[in-house]
């Protein structure tokens, strides 16, 4: 039988799985939110803030929205960041998009917080921007209603531990609406705030504003964890916003958050010349992840004092991570207190289903 060449019917065969190929790799990446407005890979992070806020692509600081682009301009900047090297990785990230309106400042910012026993008396009044009362329970209400929150821990860590050393910066991780964050800067502090929460972080960073205290405190929408991840998201709670869990595995889009770790804090602090700080840390269950990807920091810097909120940890205990995080504490030579009658108390290691909800790790 002779030869018969068959080139255009492989070549169509081969033009149809070419194209089936591609159609797969397209959906791939804008499923994974590689390609959905992703920001060039060698904007800068001052060009890409100056395109956020011409509102390029974006629709954001909606008082009822979300802080982020409702079209993901935001939310896929972690990607972007795969470029940039590490020491430029949380530069990038940090908000400098401090625009909350006049309307807002009267409708949420007319709180004053209640820190007057451990700011200087010639500091003027703080005021605090409050989530509506129905969607935070807890911080704002108290807030509201008492003038402040977890005031014998804020009292204790302000009046005693801080002032024993001046030089240290102030690291919140978790920082809400900001009660812990804005007590150390009007002291003085060079303060670093981490906030997930989209909604959260709006009133948080409108209270930065209220207060002129852009200089001093350093925000960041991210997520703090043991590796960086595309990004994260909140676990919304509708009547405590405060109790957020954040979870990773999840498409990015406008209620993501990006993702790092307190690594990559040290070359901030490095390059600023910081060599010490104080730690509070309340992350509703993720304090092992942020610490364990944290070692270098804790290494490297001088953390003499960390507060942290233990009750998240309590149904995670025979978890493998947390037990990671507890020998890795004992490793760091930081022992787990508790206050009492403003005088700290050693906790036994071996008892931490008895321990309260709120401990200290002390240096040793």
């Amino acid at each position: 039988m002779p030869f018969r060449y068959s080139g255009r019917k492989n070549s169509t065969r081969n033009l149809f799985f070419l194209i089936v190929f591609a159609f797969i790799l397209i959906f791939y990446f804008v499923h994974l939110g590689y390609l959905q407005y992703a920001i060039p890979q060698h904007e800068s992070a001052d060009e890409f803030y100056k395109h956020f806020e011409s509102g390029r692509r974006s629709e954001s600081l909606k008082i009822n929205g979300s802080i982020y682009s409702r079209k993901g301009y935001f939310s896929h900047v972690v990607m972007t960041n795969r470029s940039l090297d590490k020491e430029a990785y949380l530069d990038s990230l940090e908000w400098k998009n401090f625009t909350a309106d006049r309307n807002f400042m009267r409708d949420h910012c007319g709180n004053e917080l209640n820190i007057g026993r451990w700011t200087p008396a010639s500091s003027s009044a703080t005021k605090i921007c409050l989530l509506p009362l129905a969607e935070d329970r807890f911080v704002s209400q108290s807030v509201k209603v008492y003038g402040n929150w977890e005031v014998d821990i804020q009292r204790h860590l302000f009046m005693n531990i801080i002032p024993k050393h001046p030089q240290a910066a102030f690291v919140d991780i978790g920082g809400h609406l900001g009660t812990f964050s804005l007590s150390a800067a009007k002291m003085g502090r060079e303060v670093f705030t981490f906030e997930p929460s989209p909604k959260t972080f709006q009133f948080l960073s409108a209270s930065v504003q209220v207060n002129s205290l852009q200089s001093t405190m350093h925000l960041y929408p991210v997520a703090l964890l043991d590796k960086r991840h595309k990004c994260a998201k909140s676990r919304v709670n509708p009547t405590n916003l405060g109790g957020s869990p954040v979870i990773v595995g999840f498409k990015c889009d406008s209620e993501s958050s990006p993702v790092a770790t307190l690594d990559d804090l040290l070359p901030v602090f490095e390059r600023r010349g910081l060599t010490e700080a104080i730690i509070k840390i309340d992350c509703e269950g993720s304090e092992p992840s942020v610490f364990i990807g944290g070692e270098k920091f804790l290494t490297q810097i001088s953390v003499p004092f960390i507060q942290m909120e233990f009750s998240g940890l309590k149904r995670m205990l025979d978890n493998r991570k947390t037990e990671r995080f507890f020998r890795l504490m004992n490793r760091l030579n930081y022992v787990p207190t508790v206050v009492g009658s403003d005088k700290l108390h050693n906790l036994l290691k071996t008892d931490y289903k008895d321990w309260p909800d709120d401990i200290n790790w002390i240096k040793t």
